[in-house]
């Protein structure tokens, strides 16, 4: 993983994107990385309702008040604070679509992290409403940071201390992406590592090449899934790190959900392939699943063979 130089906190004055914030000025701090604090200005809907520190309610607000002007001071409080925090920080407005606008500044900036708020919308509100949150995982150029709410449960503290991780593994390229742009961060937080792999039940045939029995198939699979994850265990301790790993039978985003829970996690980081249009529709995600259902943080690395494409 490059060096981040950047963090990019997308802000709607939401509980969670207020949530994000308190994650996005910790890994600032950590890496020592400058952070701009970033909103979309969407001229036909109404900023008011989004601004509830200011005191105001729409019918205070007569026809045509600049709300842009608003939203500017909003920011600019967020940056003074974070300022005082110890952490150098910027901020930007942009017009458009949310995460059209929001994918475009990250590559511009050449962000090395995005962090935003998620309402974790399931079922027929997510069906209707969509996710910018989801889009912007999916497309966006660098790893993305997406915080619930209720992934913060120390609401009255500014402070995040990522103290505990999961990280899926599957061995596929796209998990080693994640576990390279996870261990520089693990260090700098001195946080315990907690592996998981996690599938559903196979059934193996009787007699493919290499067993002799279904029960000589399934012993085989096991050795090899506890010598990996033992590999990834080592290569933490020798980096100063505790960890453990596991080995779960189920729905892969159950599984992680339940671990990530069981350890008390800070923070769930893992791969995602950064499907777009038909193969997504089809195929979906479990990065996605985990990160409308998970307790904490998940940060997503996208595949090495993610080819970014501006929307």
């Amino acid at each position: 993983m490059k060096q981040v130089d950047t963090i990019m906190i997308a802000t709607d004055f939401s509980r969670p994107a207020k949530a994000a914030l308190a994650y996005a000025t910790s890994f600032a701090r950590t890496l020592k990385a400058r952070l701009v604090i970033a909103a979309v200005y969407d001229s036909t809907h109404l900023m008011i309702d989004l601004l509830p520190e200011l005191g105001s309610t729409p019918d205070v607000f007569p026809a045509g008040f600049p709300r842009r002007e608003k939203l500017e001071k909003a920011l600019e409080a967020l940056a003074d604070q974070t300022r005082a925090d110890g952490v150098p920080a910027e901020t930007k407005i942009m017009d458009g679509r949310a995460y059209v606008s929001l994918i475009r500044l990250a590559k511009e900036l050449e962000v090395g992290m995005l962090v935003m708020g998620t309402r974790g919308l399931t079922g027929m509100d997510r069906a209707l409403m969509g996710s910018t949150a989801e889009q912007v995982v999916r497309m966006a150029p660098c790893p993305v940071v997406t915080v619930r709410d209720s992934s913060r449960e120390r609401k009255e503290s500014p402070h995040i201390s990522i103290e505990s991780m999961v990280v899926p593994v599957d061995f596929s390229a796209c998990s080693r992406e994640a576990i390279e742009c996870l261990l520089p961060i693990a260090v700098a937080c001195k946080a315990k590592v907690n592996f998981v792999h996690a599938e559903e039940q196979h059934f193996y045939g009787i007699g493919p090449v290499g067993f002799t029995t279904r029960a000589d198939a399934r012993e085989q699979v096991k050795r090899y899934l506890s010598d990996q994850m033992a590999e990834l265990v080592m290569m933490c301790l020798t980096r100063g790190l505790e960890a453990t790993s596991t080995i779960r039978q189920g729905p892969p985003e159950q599984q992680i959900v339940a671990v990530a829970e069981e350890t008390h996690a800070d923070l769930i980081a893992m791969g995602t392939h950064g499907r777009t249009g038909l193969s997504h529709t089809l195929i979906g995600s479990i990065a996605e699943k985990v990160v409308r259902s998970a307790p904490c943080a998940v940060l997503t690395v996208k595949s090495p063979t993610f080819q970014f494409s501006m929307p």
